[in-house]
């Protein structure tokens, strides 16, 4: 949906003020909505041995696979302990040697390819930001390197097996090192198992220390650190629980388990706990609910093409998120790696449109190399392109599926001409843009005061409107009226309805071309929940959304709530007490403050709001505002990251058939998506 910017009426410079009036809340992360579903064979065929180079790994040879890791290309590292490797499987599920010749043998070579390299025991794999690969060899006393030019190399541990204090990292002997993790500094955080201590590595700066001693962890093997809060969980074996680290305080948040060897979290903060004595794989949701996620609790390696949680597991050992959400395990005594696969898409923010250069540009070329200038509302249309009102360059673009951006409507130029020829030889100012079932484009122009539409052959023609600013014409033809609308919708008779922000209502157009009023007296103010829309007051209605009901919601800005009318024209508050803060986060939407700004209803009918753009929200089945994504901060960073760690700047919004949530503010001249499963 779309909002008006700078240019447009009643605008607030909603980042100034945010940072004097809000008090932003940094939100706990939502839990995992849905359990993930089926699982099968990654790799390895449960012979145990170590071949298959070259080939497909679902038919490749693994000894014992200890941990597993991906990196941001989609590969996946497999540290097969017994085979003294590390296996490397392609995104097209092809197997290499990443690391080790397979001899048992010290890693005493520095600086050379890693496939020429020995090692004993490589327990546990983890990647860093850069692609660097960091491989735990337990029995050999080292945690080594293999950089992104294929050179291995020792960064911790002197190959001497014992304790003899936190030293320099390449001067502190080490006793059965496993279980690395990386936080979002950049730090390696593992479990020194033989030693009873979870050590914290700055490689930067060449410093080493122990974070958990043997009074606190008992042959810990596994370390995991949350991204979203810092906080750094243990798989504290022998003690048969998992710890939570936050500030020197640790608390057991899962007790009664058998020997749990390893850890991952997911970008929602859910923990996964391979329960290795109970051949099960348990999850920890962000609000703290156990469940048994995968694994009956039978040792096996039966359940291939099932529910996972009906499966067979042999002392399941390192665990991995994939970044489609996938859920892989390393099934240590079935010589395979395990893999759970769901619906699930991942709550990471990646950029899709634009460059953040204001201007004009890119047309015919990648959506990404692209200038904008004031992206003010987007729209999907039926076969999965992305429309942009493009407004201060006077444009309406397209985003095709294959990422290629077009103008479909406008010459540049503000102003208004071209009816009833090609969109792209007339003149548009474009405000907001919806699509109908059809994939025609209609097109909100509040300063040409009028609604135009691009049909599916790109002619252009108005709809309504008769270019002259005001409010007029309720009960007659469409094209007779004043309008001045920022934001439209249409629902699947093809009826369109529009916002008239600076005359307090929301007005309908039927598929006869009649106009009415269907909320609002058009005095300002708040009033009339319970009653008819029509008698109601609101104050600035920004934008406006449907359900798959007919019901209609509204972001009643400047009464800060989000308004519901039913087919039957009733009107009630479902989110906002009137209040602007933004600490919203848990509590009943009726309850608590926000400053909704774009709205949309998501493919499952829940309802998405920005809440002072700063944080993308919704109201879920429960009536409790959810926080999705942002940080509340203003910078626009964070791609390519959890959700809940970037800014999350939303002033249009809109759903694409795979599920991910498109966002822009214009000022940036950025659209990105995320996902909100």
């Amino acid at each position: 949906m779309g909002r008006v910017s700078a240019r447009g009426p009643v605008h607030v410079c909603a980042v100034a003020a945010l940072s004097t009036v809000l008090a932003l809340v940094v939100p706990a992360a939502p839990a995992l909505a849905a359990d993930l579903g089926v699982i099968s064979t990654f790799a390895g065929t449960g012979d145990y041995d170590s071949a298959g180079d070259g080939g497909q790994a679902t038919a490749a040879k693994l000894r014992s696979p200890a941990d597993v890791a991906t990196d941001a290309a989609g590969n996946t590292y497999i540290a097969d302990w017994w085979g003294s490797k590390v296996r490397k499987v392609s995104p097209q599920g092809v197997i290499t040697t990443f690391a080790g010749t397979g001899d048992y043998a010290t890693g005493d070579k520095e600086n050379v390819p890693a496939t020429s390299a020995t090692m004993k025991t490589p327990a546990s794999v983890a990647v860093d930001r850069a692609g660097n690969v960091y491989v735990a060899d337990a029995y050999d006393a080292r945690i080594r390197k293999v950089g992104t030019d294929g050179l291995i190399t020792t960064v911790v541990g002197t190959g001497t097996e014992g304790f003899n204090g936190d030293l320099a990292p390449r001067a502190t002997n080490l006793s059965g090192p496993m279980g690395l993790a990386f936080d979002s500094s950049g730090r390696l955080y593992f479990a020194d198992k033989d030693n009873d201590r979870i050590r914290l590595v700055d490689l930067a700066a060449n410093k080493l220390e122990t974070i958990a001693a043997p009074d606190k962890v008992n042959y810990p093997t596994d370390v995991a650190v949350n991204a979203l809060d810092g906080a750094v969980y243990i798989a504290d074996t022998d003690d048969n629980k998992v710890q939570k680290l936050v500030n020197g305080a640790f608390t057991t948040v899962l007790p009664n388990l058998d020997h749990p060897t390893g850890l991952a979290l997911d970008t929602a903060g859910n923990l996964y706990v391979a329960d290795s004595g109970h051949n099960r794989v348990q999850r920890l949701a962000q609000n703290g609910t156990a469940t048994s996620f995968a694994g009956t609790g039978t040792s096996g390696a039966a359940g291939d093409g099932g529910q996972a949680s009906a499966a067979q597991l042999n002392s399941p050992r390192g665990l991995a998120v994939t970044r489609s959400g996938d859920i892989l395990i390393g099934d240590h005594d079935n010589s395979k790696v395990r893999r759970i696969t769901g619906k699930q898409i991942d709550s990471i923010v990646y950029p899709v449109a634009g460059t953040g250069e204001w201007g004009f540009g890119g047309d015919g070329g990648p959506a990404m190399t692209a200038k904008f200038a004031g992206p003010n509302s987007i729209a999907f249309d039926p076969h999965g392109n992305l429309i942009v009102a493009d407004m201060v360059n006077n444009r309406v673009r397209r985003i095709g599926t294959n990422g290629v951006i077009t103008t479909i409507g406008g010459t540049g130029e503000e102003g208004y001409d071209g009816d009833n020829k090609p969109a792209t030889q007339a003149k548009v100012a474009p405000d907001g843009v919806a699509v109908d079932r059809q994939g025609n484009i209609y097109v909100a122009e509040w300063r040409g005061s009028r609604i135009r539409k691009i049909s599916t052959t790109g002619i252009i023609t108005t709809v309504a409107g008769t270019g002259t600013y005001g409010f007029s014409g309720d009960g007659g033809p469409a094209t007779s009226a004043m309008v001045a609308s920022t934001d439209l919708v249409v629902d699947p008779a093809g009826n369109i309805y529009l916002t008239s922000i600076n005359h307090n209502r929301v007005r309908k157009i039927d598929t006869a071309g009649i106009i009415t009023t269907v909320a609002g007296t058009g005095e300002k103010g708040f009033g009339g929940d319970g009653g008819p829309a029509t008698a109601a007051k609101l104050s600035a209605p920004r934008e406006v959304a449907l359900d798959k009901a007919g019901n209609l919601y509204i972001s009643d800005e400047q009464n800060n709530r989000i308004r519901k009318v039913t087919p039957a024209g009733v009107i009630t508050t479902i989110g906002g007490n009137g209040e602007r803060t933004l600490a919203g986060e848990g509590k009943k939407a009726t309850q608590t403050g926000m400053y909704p700004s774009a709205i949309v209803v998501g493919p499952d009918d829940t309802l998405y709001f920005s809440d002072g753009v700063a944080y993308i929200r919704k109201i879920d089945a429960a009536g409790v505002v959810v926080t999705l994504a942002g940080n509340g901060k203003t910078d626009h960073k964070g791609d390519g990251g959890p959700a809940l760690l970037a800014s999350a700047m939303a002033t249009t919004m809109a759903f694409d058939q795979a599920g991910y949530l498109h966002f822009s503010n214009g000022e940036p001249n950025r659209i990105r998506k995320v996902g909100v499963s």
